[in-house]
């Protein structure tokens, strides 16, 4: 493909289309692909230990200097980067990301080898469980590795977590789909009833729930450049069938299955 003019002339022209829009998603979107990066070195077992450093003066240095005649913002939020940091290291359960602001002299580090079902926890330690640990699987289909975890808590906030290789599927997707119809599938089956008796929508509340895949780059398909919505052939119905009969396993005995069979539509027996 050539491109009058040269790459640089080019990307200063549509900005948008490389790195989202020109206010704070797109500024902190420049940062979080070299975490991308730094994240597949980790899956593949290249990498253990990750350092961010905002006003360091050692080692290798990518020096952004936000152009404030393409940016709206040009401040980078801490707060968002050290997010960021923790979302990865949970997606690489081992992975150890330290966040250092030399600036203010302040350092974080993040790991979780217990992974998104230690993330899934501390999202919800402040809050009262209806079961003291997270519903947690990680298996593997066709070369990708699929995690999920899953805590419901007493109230009534709930949120949905999903990622492809460390990107956030804003949007969600195949894996998603396949975890949600595995669990009502698993109500179903343990209620007597169909699988449309427990709308997500009832099913979810008080959930706290984070599914990620991971794999190699090839097997990745999205239903758009932004990818913000999975789309990989033949996923969702692969976690569907693997999943199902373990939350059916799981749910017969536990705390948190009276509290979702009494969630069946109104018109349920």
């Amino acid at each position: 493909m050539h491109l009058p003019g040269g790459i640089v002339e080019n990307v200063r022209k549509r900005p948008g289309m490389y790195c989202g829009d020109l206010g704070e998603y797109g500024l902190h979107h420049l940062v979080y692909f070299l975490l991308d990066v730094a994240y597949e070195e980790a899956r593949c077992g290249e990498c253990r230990d990750v350092v961010l450093e905002v006003g360091g003066e050692r080692g290798v240095r990518v020096h952004f200097v936000p152009d404030a005649t393409i940016f709206e913002v040009l401040a980078f939020d801490r707060a968002r980067l050290s997010r960021r940091c923790n979302e990865l290291a949970a997606l690489a359960p081992g992975l150890r990301v330290s966040f250092a602001d030399l600036q203010r002299g302040a350092r974080t580090l993040w790991h979780l080898p217990g992974g998104v079902a230690q993330w899934a926890h501390a999202l919800t330690q402040a809050r009262p469980h209806l079961h003291p640990e997270p519903v947690a699987f990680d298996f593997t289909w066709d070369g990708l590795r699929i995690q999920c975890a899953l805590q419901w808590c007493e109230d009534e906030d709930s949120t949905l977590l999903s990622f492809a290789n460390a990107v956030r599927t804003v949007r969600h997707g195949a894996h998603v789909k396949g975890v949600t119809q595995a669990l009502r599938g698993a109500l179903a089956k343990l209620s007597g009833e169909t699988r449309g008796a427990f709308p997500w929508v009832r099913v979810a509340r008080g959930l706290t729930a984070i599914v990620a895949v991971s794999g190699p780059r090839r097997q990745m398909a999205f239903a758009g450049p932004t990818k913000e919505l999975l789309a990989i052939p033949g996923l969702e119905e692969a976690i569907r069938k693997q999943l199902q009969p373990l939350f059916i396993e799981l749910l017969r005995e536990h705390p948190v299955t009276p509290a979702l069979l009494a969630r069946r539509t109104s018109g349920s027996r």
